[in-house]
């Protein structure tokens, strides 16, 4: 009960993974079920159940999409990325398409932002909070495919990586 709304949220609904208390949880029930949904979406298509190493590679992959959004709560909250770069990535969710083959909703919508995105799903956050998850959605997305983000938010995304990769680089 500690650890309520780690794994589960307001709702009782599985989440993806939380950053809390400097710490970042990933939840294996979620990337469990998102392999369970594939298999079923393969199913109902007449196609065969994914293979070990599809499952693997799905895994991998859904786990390292929920590690990169986390990634952006845990460096705003340690003061890494500074007011005014946070500031450019916002105004960039705010005003560009997110893809819409990493969209949660709005695929019918030929303008669809990053913070339309997030509001869509979560429409009971403030306005900052908003901010955040698309700044954080935006993250995972250029870590799946750099094309996602350009201009100076993807300069900062590069930034981050490199900081990632040696401390103190930022």
């Amino acid at each position: 009960e500690a650890r309520k709304g780690v794994a589960e949220d307001v709702e009782g609904e599985i989440t993806e993974g939380a950053y809390l208390d400097g710490l970042i949880y990933l939840s294996m029930d979620a990337a469990i079920n998102r392999v369970r949904y594939e298999d079923a979406k393969r199913a109902t298509q007449g196609n065969e159940p994914l293979n070990e190493v599809e499952r693997e590679e799905l895994m991998i992959e859904y786990l390292s999409g929920v590690l990169s959004h986390e990634q952006i709560h845990a460096l705003k909250a340690a003061g890494v990325l500074k007011d005014t770069d946070f500031n450019v990535l916002v105004r960039y969710a705010s005003t560009h398409n997110r893809p819409e083959k990493f969209r949660m909703k709005g695929q019918d919508n030929t303008t669809w932002t990053y913070l339309d995105d997030v509001r869509s799903m979560q429409p009971n956050l403030t306005e900052a909070e908003l901010g955040e998850e698309a700044v954080a959605e935006m993250f995972r997305d250029w870590a799946r495919d750099r094309a996602s983000v350009t201009g100076k938010p993807a300069s900062l995304f590069r930034r981050i990586v490199k900081f990632i990769m040696s401390p103190g680089g930022f």
